[in-house]
């Protein structure tokens, strides 16, 4: 899925890496390892500055592929009006991301004879209650869970 994504934003940016290998193996063991670099990371940063130390994976992950690809360098370096890394930005993306994943899970489960759905409700750290709903099926390879997602379920939302 994250090649998947790599592949849409150069397709989207129409770069040209440079110095990178985008080959099967060459591109999910950078990938894994700069994952990795990032975990725990929020994808919005509390602070984006230039001069912050973590701006969050978005800010992060854009910044290195454009190491990466000249047109997304040039355009990260010079953008005074649209960079794309607004925080309406890092929402709608978000939201495409999602809309991908549940189109891929609905095709997943479509020939699935028995599904079953998980939810889990919980209180985060500012006292909001948030419904948490996984997918559980079987196909040939085996037991395999979707997380769909987080729903807000305070009662504040009623």
């Amino acid at each position: 899925m994250a090649r998947e994504i790599i592949e849409i934003s150069q397709r989207s940016i129409n770069g040209t890496p440079r110095g990178f290998d985008w080959g099967e193996d060459g591109c999910n063991v950078e990938l894994n390892e700069v994952m990795d670099e990032y975990e725990e990371l929020p994808f919005r940063g509390h602070d984006e500055q230039i001069t912050s130390t973590n701006r969050g994976n978005y800010v992060e992950l854009i910044n290195l592929m454009g190491t990466f690809d000249l047109k997304l360098s040039e355009h990260l370096s010079t953008a005074t009006v649209f960079s794309g890394l607004s925080g309406d930005i890092q929402n709608d993306l978000i939201q495409s991301i999602s809309n991908v994943l549940m189109k891929r899970v609905t095709l997943e489960i479509k020939n699935i004879d028995f599904v079953s759905i998980i939810m889990d409700e919980t209180t985060d750290v500012v006292s909001k209650s948030q419904l948490s709903i996984i997918l559980r099926f079987t196909t040939h390879e085996g037991v395999q869970e979707r997380f769909l997602g987080f729903v807000d379920v305070s009662q504040d939302r009623s």
